[in-house]
Parts: structure tokens; C-alpha cells; sequence
């Protein structure tokens, strides 16, 4: 389904008789408004409940530069343009590995790249003065996204990164989540999640707690799907 038809569908399900049969989100207003409103942010509600939904992952390459340590999350953007946020593992675990190799050599001179939490790494790897250049072995990112290795980088080298994409705005009325990777027979996901927040409205209490064991059970098969395979102490949010 595109935008509209999440729309119509949340239209019908929800049981809005009063409002027209909606065939256009352009210039809506009033019910048809907060309609839009409610898809939008059920979806991005949903894109936004783990940084690890398999439709959202992706992998890109950034160029770092002699004398340059770090990297700030829009300098990184200015070449992935999609990146949101990192998805990095330790050293030596097959998950999300992020790599790295001279770009004068190649693809041949790749190998691993080793993360340190920035807990680890603040006042430690980067106290005093940095005098140190070569291969960079090491990194980090800050709690404002910005990337910074060890050691200083000597030449220019390309880093290979795993990560979870920008979130899709639903606008245009043929918008449609599939684009992005969301199979359409999930669909109704969206619509649910959107009849929750219509359950915020006193009169719609008892349609929200009719959908909400719908919601439930597709929620479980999204995330039987798109959700990678945790160990039973890992903690997913309900």
C-alpha cells in the first residue's frame, strides 16, 4: 500500500464513517490531517524500534585522510547520504565487521578494524598530544557520532561500514514503505500502530483495544522476518 491507501485503510478499520472515502493526502485537513499525521509516525515509530530491522541495514564506503582523526556524523553523510547511525561489532565477530583498507592498494589490503567503546577510549586514546601517524588499527565513535581513529591516519584510506539507513517519511501520497525494503504484506502493521495513537482519543479507546491484538501479532511475525536472532537474555523492547 502507498500513503493513501495506508490512509483509507486506517479509514476504514478505524471505523471513521464520518470521513470521506480518502483518494489524496494533499492539502488534508482535520480528521483526514491527523489520519496523515498517525501513518506517518506509526511508521516511524516503527523503523526507529531497533537500529537492526534487516530492511534498514546497509553498507557503504567513506574515504579518511592523512592528518585527519576524526569525522563528524555529517561529514560522513556528505558521502552516504542515507547513513543514520553505525552498526559495529567486536574484533572478530562475523556481525557487522567494519573494515578497512588503503586506497592506494585495494580491496586487497583489507582487513578488520578494531572498535572500542568511547567509554574505553575517552582519556585514554585520545589524552595529551597525538603525535602518532600510520595505519589506523583502532576507533570510536562519540556520543555525537563523530568517528575518530587510532592512529592518526598517514595516507588516505577507505572505511567500509555497516549501518542502519535514514528513516523514510511517508509525504507524497505514493509513498509507499516497500520502496524501502518493507514487504507489502506487512503492511498492516502501519495501520494498527496507527489505530493505537487514534486510541488516545477518548471515543476511540475500545477500536484501538479491538486492533491492538492484531497489531501484536503481526508485530511477531515482522519480527520473526526482519529481526536478527538474539540470545535469550538480549533485551527487545515490547
Amino acid at each position: 500500500m502507498d500513503f493513501v491507501g495506508l490512509a483509507e485503510r486506517m479509514r476504514q478499520e478505524a471505523g471513521l464513517e464520518d470521513v470521506a472515502v480518502i483518494t489524496t493526502l494533499v492539502s488534508a485537513t482535520d480528521t483526514k490531517l491527523k489520519i496523515k499525521n498517525w501513518i506517518n509516525e506509526a511508521w516511524r515509530d516503527i523503523q526507529l524500534e531497533t537500529n537492526l530491522w534487516k530492511w534498514m541495514k546497509k553498507s557503504s564506503t567513506y574515504n579518511i585522510s592523512s592528518a585527519t582523526r576524526t569525522y563528524s556524523e555529517s561529514t560522513i553523510q556528505g558521502t552516504i547520504s542515507d547513513y543514520r547511525v553505525a552498526l559495529v561489532g567486536k574484533l572478530g565477530s562475523p556481525r557487522y565487521p567494519v573494515r578497512i583498507h588503503l586506497s592506494a592498494t585495494g580491496l586487497s589490503d583489507q582487513r578488520p578494524l578494531e572498535y572500542v567503546e568511547y567509554e574505553d577510549w575517552y582519556g585514554y586514546y585520545d589524552s595529551g598530544v597525538i603525535t602518532d601517524t600510520g595505519y589506523p588499527i583502532k576507533f570510536t565513535i562519540q556520543d555525537d557520532g563523530t568517528w575518530e581513529f587510532e592512529q592518526t591516519p598517514d595516507d588516505t584510506y577507505v572505511i567500509t561500514v555497516p549501518y542502519s539507513k535514514s528513516i523514510q517519511d511517508l509525504s507524497s501520497n505514493t509513498d509507499a514503505p516497500n520502496t524501502v525494503g518493507f514487504a507489502a504484506d506487512y503492511h498492516m502493521l502501519i495501520v494498527y500502530a496507527a489505530i493505537r495513537k487514534y486510541g488516545g482519543h477518548d471515543e476511540a479507546i475500545t477500536v484501538a483495544a479491538y486492533h491492538d491484538s492484531e497489531y501484536k501479532r503481526l508485530h511477531e511475525a515482522v519480527r520473526r522476518l526482519y529481526a536478527p536472532r538474539v540470545h535469550k537474555r538480549t533485551y527487545w523492547p515490547g
